[in-house]
This record gives structure tokens, C-alpha cells and sequence, in this order.
């Protein structure tokens, strides 16, 4: 049975493979001219993706900060052309 939404085929447990045959077929009905919602393109699906692939720290888990902190922990120096 096919999953209505991708957040009900992940609670649903869906393995990887049904998670990658959902996105297909939501990308092929999309191409197809049918008005879809492209739902596994939030932050929260993507990093159900990732997990479900077998990383186990992806960029959809992070932070901001944790991706790109406000504050600059290192030093660096201009190179020549930046300078000139």
C-alpha cells in the first residue's frame, strides 16, 4: 500500500527502498503535470532520508549554528589577490 504523505511512511516505518519509491513516484506525477506536494523536501524528511540510508549525522540534523557558527573559532590570513 502506498503511503500518503512521506512523514506517514516514515512512522509507518518504511524501509529505504519504499522511502525512495515514494519520492519517485511524487517526482514522476510532478513531471507528469499533476499538482503534488513535494513533502520530502523539508528539513525534517530529508534527515529521515539520510537516517534511513545509514548516515548516521547529516546536514538536515544540524543546526545553523552547528553548520555555520556566528562566531569564527579560527584565524585566517588574506591572501595576496583579497589584499590587493
Amino acid at each position: 500500500m502506498a503511503s500518503t504523505s512521506f512523514a506517514a511512511a516514515v512512522a509507518g516505518g518504511a524501509d529505504v527502498h519504499a522511502l525512495a519509491r515514494y519520492v519517485v513516484n511524487r517526482v514522476n506525477a510532478f513531471t507528469d503535470g499533476e499538482d503534488v506536494i513535494l513533502d520530502f523536501l523539508t528539513r525534517d524528511a530529508v534527515g529521515e532520508f539520510c537516517k534511513a540510508l545509514g548516515f548516521r549525522r547529516n546536514w538536515a540534523e544540524l543546526d545553523i549554528d552547528e553548520i555555520a557558527p556566528s562566531t569564527r573559532t579560527t584565524r585566517s590570513t588574506p591572501s595576496r589577490r583579497t589584499r590587493a
